[in-house]
């Protein structure tokens, strides 16, 4: 009886690991697809368009943008490593990392606002031209597939 148990659980757990890389390399494939329409778009777009660069952004947005990534790729460091932690340490050691997880994501969207708002009073506008609407389109595109992304993860 416990070896019938025991094939029966392993024949489960491959079963559950396929199903894990099936649904791998659909979400990849889906993100690759994803990735070269907007390089696409991007490349058709600059081609046609005959004042793609005439507004400048300024050099505060453009280092407040690279800070803005440093802040992401931290909280998301800080976020991959709670597993571990919660399993190593007690739980106000656990909490402190989300809190600081939390604490970097309000950081990224308050400075995020913050280059919208100079970006828009510098012109970049989603009807000022073709890359304001690349600019504007891709953020919104992203977000809404970060949304979506989040909304099935968590059910």
């Amino acid at each position: 009886m416990d070896k019938i148990t025991a094939h029966n659980k392993i024949r489960q757990n491959e079963s559950e690991q396929m199903t894990s890389l099936i649904g791998m390399v659909i979400l990849l494939g889906s993100l690759a697809m994803f990735f070269i329409t907007i390089m696409a778009s991007y490349g058709i777009l600059r081609v046609r368009s005959s004042n793609w660069g005439m507004i400048r952004m300024g050099n505060l947005a453009i280092l407040l943008s690279w800070f803005n990534l440093i802040v992401l790729m931290g909280s998301s460091y800080v976020f991959s490593k709670i597993s571990k932690i919660a399993k190593e340490t007690t739980l106000t050691a656990s909490i402190r990392w989300v809190d600081s997880t939390i604490i970097c994501g309000v950081i990224f969207l308050g400075l995020q606002i913050f280059i919208w708002s100079i970006l828009s009073s510098n012109g970049y506008l989603m009807t000022s031209h073709q890359a304001g609407y690349f600019l504007y389109g891709l953020w919104i595109t992203w977000n809404s597939f970060v949304y979506w992304y989040f909304s099935v993860a968590m059910v």
